[in-house]
C-alpha cells in the first residue's frame, strides 16, 4: 500500500520516551481517514528545536526531501505543533514549504484546524492560526525554559545536584544533595595551598601534582584541571565550601602578579609558526599532526561543510627551519644595528633593575624581621595560639618565596642586560661573531623554542603560502615578509621531498638551498650570502671572522689576544677524530701515541683548530702529551671561525 501520510516524531534528548507520543498519533490519523499502513514515519532523538543542532536541521531536511521523493505523500501529521519546531521563523519556513507543495497538516495539539482547504490553498484564517499558534509555542518554550532556569538556581541554592558535570570535589547524597567527596576535596586544597606558597606558576605545580602521583578520577593532573580549580569561587562561595576566601584571594593576587607562560591548543609544543601563518581564506594555520593546516579547512571538515579551504598543509619541520634560518639572520642584523642611544636606554634600564633588586632585597629582609616577631610572641611571650601562629607564619614564609622567586627573574634580566651592553660597546666585526653566538639556540629544547618564537614575533610580519605546478612538480611558495619590509621567497618542491630524497627539495630564488652527501646537508654558501645581504649582515672573511675570535677569546678568558697559542691538529688526525666513537680506532691511535683516556676525550671534542689562553693545569698536561706525541702542530693564524675556548667548548 502506498505512503500517504507523513507523521513526524520528535524528541529533544535521546533518553525521552517516544513510544505514547507515537501511539496517540497513529490514533490521531486513524480518525482522519487513513489506516497505518498508509502512514511513513520520521523518528528522531536528540533533535533540539530550541537550540537548533544538527540533528534537528536534519530532521527538517529529511522532511522535505521524503515529501519531494514520494509523490503518493500528501500530508503531514504532528502530535504537537512544538514537535515541528519551537522557533517561529523554523515554524513559518516550514508552512511556506507544505503550502508551496500543497501537503496538507494536521496537528493533534496545539493547531487544530487544517493548513490547506479543498483546493489545496492555505487559507486566510488558517494562515493567521497558524501564526499565532507559532508564535505560541515559542512564548510557552522561552516560559518553560525560564521556569527550568529558576528550579535550578533555587535548587543549586540548597545544595541539590541540578545535573551536569558534577563538580570535582562534590559528590551526590541519598536525598540528591551535593555532599563533599573528602579524597577529592583535599586535592582541590593541596592545589589551592602549593599555589600560595608562591613557588609554583601553574605549570610547575602540574608537575609537582604530577609527580606526587596526584590523580583526578584516575588521570594525570592537566593545566586545565588546576586553571580551572584557582578560577572557581564557588569552592570558597558555595553552599558546601571547601577553602576559606582568604586563601582564594592569596591565589588570585599571584595570578595577577604572576607572568605565566602562554600556551595554546599547542600544548607544550611551541610551533613556531603559529601566529605568524595566514591562510588567504583569512584563517590562521594551526599544527596538525606535523603538518601546518589552515584552521578555516580544518572546521569546515569537522562540520562537514562543502565549501573547504583549499589552501596547502606544509609540513611543520620545514616551515619553522627556514622561519628561523630567516630569523635568525634578521636579529643578528638588529643586534649589530644598535648605536649609542641603545646602549644609554640598556644602561637606564640596568640601573632600573638595580634599583628593583635593592628594593626586593629590603623587602626580603623586612619579612624575615617579621617573621622573628611572630615566632617571638609565639614561642616567648605566648601572645598568639598555635593555628594562629601557623596562619600568619605560613603568610609570610609565602610572601618571602614569591620575593626570593622575584629576585632571582630580575637577576637573570639583570644578567642578560650587561650581556646586550657588552654586545653592543664591540666593533663591526666582534658584534658579527657575537651575534652569531648569542643565536646558538637549540631548536629541539622548550625553553629555547619558547626563546624562538618571541624573537620571531619581533622580526616577522606575515608568512604566507601559495601552491602551483611546475609540470609534474607540486611546488609551495613560502613567502617570509620581515618587518623591516623584506621579503624572503622560498619554494618546497613536494615531488622531490617524496620521489628524491637525496636531491634538494627548497629553493630561494631559483638556487637550491642546500646540498646533501650521504647523511650530510649543507648550506649553499652563495645562497646565503643573498639572505644575509638582504637581512642586513656583512659578508666577512674567514680571516675577519678569525680576528674576532681571538678577540672573543680575550674577552672569555681574561687575556690578552697575543698571549694565545693556536693549535691544529695533523691531517692523519683530523681524519678520524670524528670516528673515536669506534673502539678499534680509538684503541689504535692510543697504542700508536701512547695516549690515555683524557687525551682521546680531549681529541674528540676539540675542533680541527684550536686556542689556548691560560691553560689549567690538566689542560696543560694534555696539550703537551699531544705536541710530544706529534699530532698537533701551533699555527700563526686561526683563519676559521672553529675555534674551542678551553676544553670541550665549540663554536
Amino acid at each position: 500500500m502506498n505512503k500517504t501520510i507523513l507523521c513526524i516524531i520528535r524528541a529533544s534528548t535521546v533518553n525521552q520516551e517516544t513510544e505514547s507520543q507515537k501511539k496517540e498519533l497513529v490514533e490521531f490519523c486513524k480518525t482522519k481517514g487513513f489506516v497505518e499502513d498508509e502512514m511513513l514515519f520520521i523518528e528522531v532523538a536528540g533533535a533540539s528545536a530550541r537550540k537548533l543542532n544538527k540533528e534537528y536541521l536534519q530532521m527538517l531536511d529529511d522532511i522535505k526531501s521524503t515529501i519531494l521523493t514520494t509523490p503518493t505523500i500528501k500530508t503531514v501529521a504532528l502530535w504537537h505543533l512544538n514537535r515541528l519546531g519551537r522557533v517561529k521563523k523554523c515554524l513559518t519556513d516550514m508552512e511556506n514549504f507544505l503550502v508551496e507543495n500543497q501537503i496538507q497538516l494536521y496537528v493533534k495539539n496545539g493547531f487544530d484546524m487544517p493548513l490547506l482547504d479543498a483546493n489545496g490553498k492555505e487559507t486566510l484564517g488558517a494562515s493567521i492560526a497558524f501564526s499565532v499558534y507559532s508564535a505560541m509555542v515559542e512564548e510557552e518554550t522561552k516560559e518553560m525554559f525560564a521556569k527550568m532556569k529558576r528550579g535550578k538556581d533555587r535548587n543549586r541554592e540548597q545544595g541539590i545536584y541540578v545535573g551536569g558535570q558534577l563538580k570535582y570535589g562534590y559528590s551526590i547524597g541519598e536525598t540528591k544533595h551535593l555532599i563533599i567527596n573528602e579524597d577529592e576535596a583535599a586535592i582541590v586544597r593541596l592545589i589551592y595551598e602549593l599555589y600560595a606558597t608562591g613557588k609554583y606558576s601553574i605549570y610547575k605545580l602540574v608537575d609537582e601534582l604530577n609527580s606526587r602521583g596526584v590523580t583526578k578520577k584516575g588521570q594525570h593532573i592537566t593545566f586545565n584541571i588546576v586553571r580551572n580549580c584557582l578560577a572557581d569561587e564557588s569552592y570558597y562561595s558555595g553552599k558546601l565550601p571547601l577553602i576559606d576566601k582568604e586563601l582564594y584571594d592569596k591565589c588570585a593576587a599571584l595570578k595577577e602578579e604572576t607572568i605565566a607562560i602562554k600556551r595554546t591548543k599547542e600544548s607544550r609544543n611551541v610551533n613556531f609558526a603559529v601566529g605568524l601563518l595566514k591562510c588567504h581564506c583569512g584563517s590562521n594555520y594551526v599544527n596538525m599532526d606535523r603538518s601546518y593546516t589552515c584552521y578555516g579547512k580544518v572546521k569546515a571538515n569537522r562540520l562537514k561543510q562543502d565549501d573547504v579551504c583549499v589552501s596547502p598543509n606544509i609540513r611543520r619541520d620545514v616551515m619553522d627551519g627556514l622561519l628561523w634560518l630567516v630569523t635568525k639572520r634578521l636579529h643578528q642584523s638588529f643586534l649589530m644595528a644598535k648605536d649609542s642611544v641603545n646602549i644609554a636606554e640598556y644602561k637606564e634600564k640596568e640601573n632600573i633593575l638595580k634599583l628593583k633588586l635593592s628594593t626586593v632585597d629590603k623587602e626580603i629582609a623586612a619579612i624575615g624581621e617579621r617573621l622573628v616577631v611572630v615566632e617571638d610572641d609565639y614561642y616567648i611571650e605566648g601572645k598568639m595560639t598555635e593555628a594562629q601562629f601557623n596562619k600568619r607564619s605560613e603568610a609570610l614564609r609565602a610572601k618571602q618565596l614569591q620575593a626570593k622567586s622575584q629576585l632571582a627573574n630580575l637577576k637573570n634580566e639583570l644578567g642578560e642586560v650587561a650581556k646586550m651592553i657588552e654586545q653592543l660597546e664591540l666593533p663591526a666585526n666582534d658584534k658579527y661573531l657575537e651575534s652569531i653566538l648569542m643565536m646558538e639556540l637549540d631548536t629541539e629544547e622548550y625553553e629555547d623554542r619558547k626563546k624562538i618564537k618571541d624573537i620571531m614575533f619581533q622580526h616577522i610580519d606575515r608568512v604566507s603560502l601559495r601552491e602551483f605546478k611546475e609540470g609534474k612538480h607540486t611546488c609551495i611558495e613560502i613567502t617570509i615578509v620581515a618587518k623591516t619590509g623584506a621579503s624572503f621567497v622560498f619554494v618546497y618542491d613536494t615531488w622531490l621531498n617524496c620521489h628524491r630524497k637525496e636531491e634538494c627539495c627548497i629553493f630561494y630564488e631559483g638556487k637550491p638551498l642546500y646540498s646533501k652527501d650521504g647523511a650530510f646537508t649543507t648550506l649553499m654558501k652563495d645562497v646565503m650570502d643573498d639572505i644575509e645581504q638582504k637581512a642586513g649582515l656583512p659578508i666577512l672573511s674567514n680571516e675577519e671572522l678569525g680576528i674576532a675570535a681571538k678577540h672573543h677569546i680575550d674577552r672569555e678568558l681574561g687575556i690578552a689576544a697575543d698571549e694565545v697559542v693556536n693549535y691544529r691538529f695533523t691531517p692523519d688526525i683530523i681524519a678520524v677524530k670524528e670516528e673515536l666513537d669506534n673502539p678499534v680506532i680509538k684503541a689504535g691511535l692510543k697504542a700508536n701515541y701512547s695516549l690515555d683516556d683524557e687525551a682521546i676525550a680531549f681529541i674528540s671534542r676539540s675542533a680541527d683548530t684550536f686556542s689556548v689562553g691560560t691553560p689549567t693545569e690538566e689542560i696543560a698536561e694534555i696539550v703537551n702529551t699531544l705536541k710530544d706525541a706529534g699530532i698537533i702542530e701551533q699555527t700563526e693564524n686561526v683563519d676559521v671561525p672553529n675555534v674551542t675556548l678551553g676544553y670541550g667548548v665549540k663554536f
